[in-house]
């Protein structure tokens, strides 16, 4: 076969991963030609149908071993979209039905089929009376027809399932087409293409305000992804909505408005909120959030507002300091409660003797206490630690990881739980949080633990921040680090924390002069000479950007290859047809429920057997295919400090390189030495790396209404 360029004639059988959930911007299917034959075939960006033939035309990828679709269309354009449609749709008529009608009847027997009682003589009075409703719904719903001939059935579907109406023309013109992505969650991009096809169409009508406010709404919610949930005003706003209007004119007219006209509007429908910071600068926010915010700040206050029927606890456990005690007694006696504390205060600790006095002492059933974290990573420290079960919020509320949750109405409601304690809090955000504290009905205490000078969360709301800064809210801060050994690590990460220039040189912290080339150069030796004293297990590299730690995780997998002496033979299996390694050091990037391993979680590629990749995760065997490795697996000699927060490695090396600049603010900095148990070494310019630690300016600059709520009250 030539394996350069080829047409094959035949039928995708099966998608192994992307399509219709990844809404079609990739797909990777099995393909069946010339009787049973298969080949895998990458596409993207077009959708396809299983059980249609084909025609496609593939270049074939070595290093992959699969091939990559170039063009794509119906074998022989005998079968068009309408009969595609029917062939998906009507159940029982199948390909060889089709063509036995279209020998019968000919190419038009689509037009004829009411004067042929919709071939009942031929396929069954069961399959014709399918038939027959399939083709009056075509006939009868011009919008529908529409999605069909454009190759949009499955959005189309995806859009009456969302609005729960298949009058589509005029549900359109009651609602803003747009609120498919600002009130359900749909893909921007796919919204914005439906939107162009049906104004050209003439189907629906859709105003020029209609598309500056989805473009402000995308706007605003890109911005909710950097913590603040108050966006600014400002020119960035104004430039940014012109701009798309600009762009957007080359493909439809659109009549240009003043977008503060467009604001005052949405103002006056109540949609979007205004207030004015202390500056007198107009800072804006969604309807939505501000009453998630105000909903959870109210239920937090509810729950401090009710009287606790368990009995008082008046003493702790023996083994606890003072302060430990004092965290302890305020989780046990009241019904709302917040743990701080820097890396070695004892968190994990209280929690596990809070979790069995709520058991032994309060009586509470282990089914109606759930121990919570954000990461599948942060649990299985737990467990590690005390055998405690704990669950994922997202496997709590069983919610997939890439679900939009800003606006997600389904998913699990809870009336067994009582007791919720969340530990790593500072890395949920107001949209998870919500949703928790609304699937559960019967709550009665709640506990977060966490540490609030650490990294915020990823999406919208800095809560632990807040709710440790306010006066309203009980807590406990632990300042005693309980770490007898590396003391200078911990006065290192502590200074961070207070702005004050630390000593760069002790005995386990060292700093070492280098640019991002020399650094690259010298890594391997640094690398080799922990990991002889650590194992490669407890030796771990953080970098601000993903970018810089592929560039690192490349140079040390040819290292670990040859000081290991593994096999050379290689498999072009990770992200981007990258090779993966017998050995190989890997992280899990996504929590997988079915082979219960989870986000954060570190392992190993340790062999292929019969096709499949085997791995060691956290003392688990897991095996994958290759088409599920670039979901799960990415290589972990260096990771981000985001993706390592909540874990911790015996040796740490850090880079902070003048490339990470903007980046290097104090919480970022403070997360990442504070990592280190036995060793810190920190890679970069030290100039930097001082001024960014004294800057007592050098945070996130977090506004959100939670704040100003937690002020006016």
């Amino acid at each position: 076969m030539d394996k350069t360029n080829q047409k094959f004639i035949g039928k995708f059988t099966k998608i192994l991963s992307g399509g219709a959930s990844k809404e079609w911007k990739y797909t990777f299917a099995l393909f069946e030609y010339e009787g049973r034959k298969k080949i895998p075939v990458y596409i993207k960006g077009k959708e396809i149908e299983l059980f249609i033939e084909y025609e496609i035309y593939c270049l074939y990828n070595e290093l992959k071993e699969t091939w990559n679709l170039e063009e794509i269309k119906l074998h022989e354009l005998k079968n068009t979209k309408l009969e595609v449609n029917i062939l998906k749709k009507v159940e029982g008529f199948g390909l060889k039905k089709l063509e036995l009608l279209k020998n019968k009847y000919g190419d038009n027997w689509i037009e004829n089929s009411e004067k042929n009682n919709f071939y009942a003589e031929d396929l069954g009075n069961k399959i014709a009376e399918k038939l027959k409703k399939e083709l009056n719904k075509i006939n009868d719903n011009k919008i529908y027809k529409y999605f069909i001939e454009n190759s949009l059935i499955s959005q189309y579907d995806k859009i009456v399932s969302l609005t729960e109406t298949e009058d589509l023309i005029q549900y359109f013109k009651k609602n803003d087409i747009f609120d498919l992505f600002i009130n359900f969650g749909f893909d921007f991009e796919t919204n914005l293409k439906i939107a162009i096809l049906l104004k050209e169409s003439s189907l629906i009508s859709i105003s020029s305000y209609s598309f500056y406010r989805a473009f402000i709404y995308l706007y605003i919610y890109e911005n909710f992804k950097n913590n603040n949930t108050l966006i600014s005003l400002s020119k960035n706003m104004i430039n940014y909505v012109d701009t798309e209007i600009e762009k957007l004119n080359t493909l439809i007219k659109v009549d240009r408005f003043d977008i503060y006209d467009v604001l005052i509007e949405m103002i006056k429908r109540n949609e979007i909120l205004q207030f004015k910071s202390e500056k007198g600068i107009l800072k804006l926010t969604t309807f939505k959030m501000y009453e998630k915010e105000k909903y959870i700040l109210n239920y937090v206050k509810n729950l401090i507002s009710l009287s606790n029927n368990k009995k008082e606890i008046k003493e702790f456990p023996k083994s606890l300091s003072e302060k430990q005690g004092e965290a302890y007694l305020k989780a046990i006696n009241k019904n709302f409660s917040i743990i701080s504390g820097f890396p070695g205060t004892g968190k994990t600790y209280i929690l596990n003797e809070i979790y069995n006095t709520l058991l032994t002492e309060n009586k509470y059933k282990k089914s109606e206490v759930q121990i919570l974290t954000p990461t599948g990573k942060a649990g299985s420290n737990i467990t590690t630690k005390f055998g405690i079960l704990t669950k994922t919020i997202h496997s709590f509320l069983k919610i997939d990881k890439d679900e939009d949750l800003m606006n997600l109405t389904n998913y699990e409601t809870n009336e067994n739980v009582k007791v919720i304690i969340i530990d790593e809090f500072s890395m949920v955000n107001i949209d998870l949080f919500y949703l928790l504290l609304t699937s559960c009905k019967e709550i009665e205490k709640v506990i977060l633990i966490g540490d609030h000078n650490q990294l915020p969360c990823i999406g919208p709301g800095n809560m632990l921040s807040e709710f440790v800064n306010s006066d309203q809210i009980e807590k406990t801060k632990l300042t005693e680090i309980f770490r007898t050994d590396c003391v200078d690590i911990c006065e290192h990460f502590l200074n961070i924390k207070n702005n004050i220039e630390p000593n760069l040189n002790t005995e386990n912290v060292k700093f070492y002069e280098q640019n991002s080339v020399e650094f690259l150069n010298f890594i391997e030796y640094k690398y080799e000479e922990e990991v002889k004293k650590y194992s490669i297990e407890n030796v771990t590299i953080l970098c601000p950007t993903n970018r810089f730690v592929d560039k690192i995780n490349e140079k040390l997998q040819k290292w670990n290859n040859e000081f290991f002496n593994f096999p050379d033979e290689n498999f072009n299996v990770l992200f981007g047809d990258k090779p993966l390694f017998i050995g190989d050091k890997i992280i899990q990037i996504i929590n997988n429920y079915e082979k219960n391993v989870f986000n954060g979680e570190i392992g190993y590629f340790k062999d292929f057997i019969n096709g499949k990749f085997i791995f060691e995760i956290n003392n688990k065997e897991v095996e994958y295919t290759k088409t599920e490795i670039k979901e799960n697996i990415k290589l972990a000699y260096a990771i981000t400090v985001h993706k390592f927060q909540g874990s911790e490695s015996n040796s740490i090396i850090f880079t902070v390189f003048k490339e990470f600049d903007k980046m290097l603010k104090n919480q970022l900095l403070y997360t990442a030495v504070s990592r280190a148990k036995k060793e810190l070494h920190i890679f970069g310019d030290s100039y930097l790396y001082i001024n960014k630690i004294t800057d007592v300016k050098n945070n996130y600059k977090i506004e959100t209404n939670m704040k100003l709520l937690l002020e006016e009250n």
